[in-house]
């Protein structure tokens, strides 16, 4: 019973990094910045990295390593396309991959409070979570003149 509440920690966490490359990837498409650009794929490579792991301990675990993104992730990227075309490219883009870090911090808190964990899965998605943290002084310095 913990080893199930284990992977679809693992499975969901999963998918909304899965997205979060994504999201990385089409956000640096869209800025006009170059400095945000490189960042932005810099961090969709880390986050792909990081998913690897997900996938490696979900085998691990006797679960499918075959992550998908979710429905909400989908309909994010959908979002970020319309809005865009209303508003300045780099400006939508920075908005909307600071409110997906926003979503990726409580999706990772709502399972690192739960009590349903086994130790060796919440230390992993612990050590996940720091590697996963958005570095806010670098990303502020870079995006200062796009708010």
């Amino acid at each position: 019973m913990a080893q199930n509440r284990d992977l679809a920690a693992l499975e969901s966490l999963g998918s909304t990094l899965k997205d979060s490359v994504s999201g990385y990837e089409n956000a640096a498409q869209t800025v006009a910045d170059a400095g945000i650009e490189r960042y932005l794929m810099e961090k969709a490579h880390a986050r792909r990295g990081l998913l690897d792991a997900f996938r490696q301990h979900i085998t691990r675990l006797g679960g499918d390593p075959d992550i998908s993104g979710s429905v909400a992730g989908s309909l994010h990227q959908r979002w970020l396309d319309l809005r865009s075309m209303f508003q300045d490219n780099t400006r939508a883009a920075v908005a909307e991959v600071e409110r997906g870090e926003e979503y990726l911090k409580e999706r990772f808190d709502s399972h690192l409070v739960s009590g349903d964990l086994s130790p060796d899965v919440r230390n992993f998605l612990a050590d996940a979570y720091a590697k996963a943290k958005f570095d806010n002084a670098t990303w502020e310095r870079l995006v200062s003149d796009h708010r």
